[in-house]
């Protein structure tokens, strides 16, 4: 199967930011936008790739991509003349696909997921498996991501077996709450329909009405993503702003890096490590190559014991500063409902090696109490002003039972930035001395965020190993022991390791779990 990026049209939803430049050049947090359709592409396993833009930008990306072959794939290019439609792409590329099946991507849509490598893969099989016994006309295959409000986007209503019902374009009354986003796959008959075609009202050759042919003909399937799934367009200045915030969050907390085209042919042997050496050497000192040169330590296809992965960690720090140990859990939880929440606080035995600076919410005598016990602050509507008027130099918030009713109208700058404090966390006591002196120890409070992941520092680099050891054990174990009742299936999903500015080094979850039980 071959793939088209089709990254052209007029950008007018980004303007000013368009005016001289192609959206998909445009930065999505550190790489250009175009990077994120391409690792789709690339995670499907797709090396034949035809980018289509205009004549004033297709330059841009020849210059920013080449050929290819320093990623082991073929990159193509081809312009659209006017902005005719997204089917259009189908006659641009039709020499490019030629008798092959075709995914297409739009160049501003963003995808990330626990197992989206896994679905890419399956849809891939669906279409390659057919052409290998010679039925290369199996329809066409299309997503359905779950929205709240479906009547801004193109809406796919279909039945159990995943077979399309309906389609409807910013509907007021919405079949379904399933929106398609910007991937598909067509078996090769989408020239033959594409050719057919008439202009719309929009005066464009719409990929809705593509779609609609294989309806008719009863070849239109769906694959949803469903929970722990992400898709940005980015073809908004506030889509381009939440896609880039969200980029920057899952690098920073975890490690890894989305859309790395050359972390992505390293694992999948595209390229050799000779290749990637070449590959970092021609990179200015920069994050982007301190990452890669940690490439070169790790193989991303396998899962460390808990030994090695702390030994990698501390190998691949290339910060001028004291970087952070990290674990990140992925759980098999939903963490949208209530009785599959994870929260709690873990004693480090070794501390995290970090200077938590606590701020004390309270009143009377338990003031005095608390920075003598060594908060940092303490007080009562004194700093519930300041946090209000703006002030957050502090990590931690504690508060007495009889502040909290105060604390409320805090909620919103509080919560945001997970610092409300909360029962569960250890953070509402009654006793500030003790708990002051815990979290400056080292203890810590975790709670699952909306992806089913946690995430918690369990050190420095220079921590000893055996150190890191056995603060992830512990941490693990407290996380293991509070596995909601409603969670099924497996438990832990996927357990890494990194540093603050380091890749992540993947652990068997298996072995983690059995470390820990030990």
């Amino acid at each position: 199967m071959k793939g088209i990026v089709l990254a052209g049209g007029s950008g007018t939803r980004l303007y000013p930011l368009t005016k001289s430049i192609s959206k998909q050049i445009l930065p999505v947090y550190d790489k250009p936008m175009i990077y994120y359709p391409l690792s789709v592409l690339m995670l499907a396993n797709i090396k034949d790739i035809l980018i289509i833009s205009t004549a004033r930008d297709i330059l841009l990306f020849e210059n920013l991509l080449g050929d290819g072959k320093q990623l082991g794939i073929n990159i193509e290019y081809k312009i659209q003349k006017e902005p005719n439609g997204i089917a259009e792409c189908f006659l641009i590329g039709e020499d490019f696909i030629n008798c092959d099946n075709i995914t297409l991507i739009l160049g501003d849509n963003i995808f990330y997921g626990n197992g989206f490598s896994k679905i890419l893969e399956e849809a891939i099989d669906y279409f390659e498996n057919s052409k290998k016994k010679e039925l290369n006309n199996n329809g066409a295959m299309i997503f359905g991501y779950p929205v709240k409000n479906p009547s801004d986007y193109g809406v796919v209503e279909f039945d159990k077996h995943g077979n399309v019902i309906s389609l409807q374009e910013k509907p007021q009354i919405a079949k379904s709450n399933f929106a398609i986003p910007g991937l598909y796959f067509y078996d090769n008959t989408v020239i033959k329909k594409a050719k057919t075609l008439k202009p719309s009202k929009r005066k464009e050759l719409e990929i809705t009405s593509i779609n609609e042919l294989y309806l008719i003909e009863e070849k239109l399937k769906v694959k949803t993503l469903g929970r722990g799934m992400n898709w940005f367009d980015t073809g908004t200045p506030k889509g381009l702003l939440e896609a880039s915030n969200f980029v920057e969050a899952i690098q920073n907390r975890q490690g890894f890096y989305i859309a790395c085209l050359e972390e992505i042919a390293y694992t999948k042997g595209w390229i050799d490590k000779e290749m990637l050496v070449k590959i970092i050497n021609k990179l200015k000192n920069c994050d982007y190559k301190k990452y890669l040169e940690s490439l070169k330590l790790i193989d991303k296809t396998n899962l460390y014991d808990l030994k090695e992965a702390c030994e990698l960690a501390v190998k691949t720090s290339t910060a001028k500063f004291d970087e952070t140990v990290e674990l990140h859990v992925k759980l098999g939880v939903d963490s949208r409902h209530a009785d599959q929440q994870v929260r709690g606080t873990v004693s480090l035995p070794n501390g995290t090696g970090k200077t938590v600076r606590i701020l004390v919410i309270t009143s009377g005598e338990n003031i005095d109490k608390a920075l003598a016990a060594g908060a940092d602050f303490a007080g009562d509507d004194e700093y519930i002003n300041k946090i209000q008027n703006g002030w957050l130099d502090f990590d931690l918030v504690i508060a007495t039972p009889d502040m909290m009713p105060k604390l409320g109208r805090l909620g919103r700058i509080l919560g945001t930035k997970g610092l409300m404090p909360n029962p569960k966390s250890g953070t509402v006591t009654t006793n500030v001395e003790q708990t002051v002196q815990e979290f400056k120890k080292g203890k810590v409070a975790f709670k699952v965020d909306k992806l089913g992941s946690i995430h918690l520092p369990i050190g420095k680099v220079d921590f000893t190993k055996e150190a890191i050891v056995e603060n992830f054990k512990v941490a693990l174990d407290q996380i293991i022991k509070l596995k909601p009742a409603a969670s099924k299936g497996q438990y832990l999903r996927t357990v890494a390791i990194s540093l603050t500015m380091g890749p992540g080094i993947k652990v068997d979850p298996l072995l983690a779990g059995a470390f820990v039980a030990k």
